[in-house]
């Protein structure tokens, strides 16, 4: 099927249909891009997460997120749009310091019910990282 071209009684357009992703990036020397579940409960303010949902892409900088986390996630990004997207994407960068627009990343997630985020910037201990589960699949996916 070819791309474009307009819809006509023998040819019909159809709209691409993408599935929301959530992904944490991780590492200090190796930084890796993971799969997590779609949910507030997946953050973590000591790393970044990048959102993919269609035609927005959102990467959101944890609170003590490190700098080389920060720029890897945002070259994905940018990386999605060019490669899946067409460039037709919206890229949103939300910062520490642009605490405001938090709202905006938190209501496209699971289980966020509008009001305080503390939740979001607690501290996990390691049992609780452990009793997390998640949907997506498992894979490192490592950066370029």
């Amino acid at each position: 099927v070819m791309e474009g071209g307009s819809e006509s009684g023998f040819f019909q357009v159809e709209e691409t249909v993408y599935v929301k992703r959530l992904f944490k990036c991780h590492g200090q020397n190796n930084i890796l891009l993971e799969p997590v579940e779609c949910s507030v409960r997946s953050l973590d303010h000591r790393h970044v997460f990048l959102l993919d949902d269609g035609l927005n892409i959102m990467v959101w900088h944890g609170k003590h997120s490190k700098l080389t986390q920060q720029k890897k996630a945002t070259l994905f990004a940018e990386k999605i749009n060019k490669l899946e997207r067409k460039n037709e994407a919206d890229l949103v960068v939300i910062t520490r310091f642009d605490p405001e627009r938090n709202g905006e990343f938190f209501s496209k997630l699971d289980g966020y019910e509008g009001g305080e985020l503390s939740i979001v910037y607690e501290e996990c201990s390691p049992k609780d990282k452990k009793e997390k589960s998640t949907d997506c699949d498992s894979a490192l996916i490592p950066l370029l």
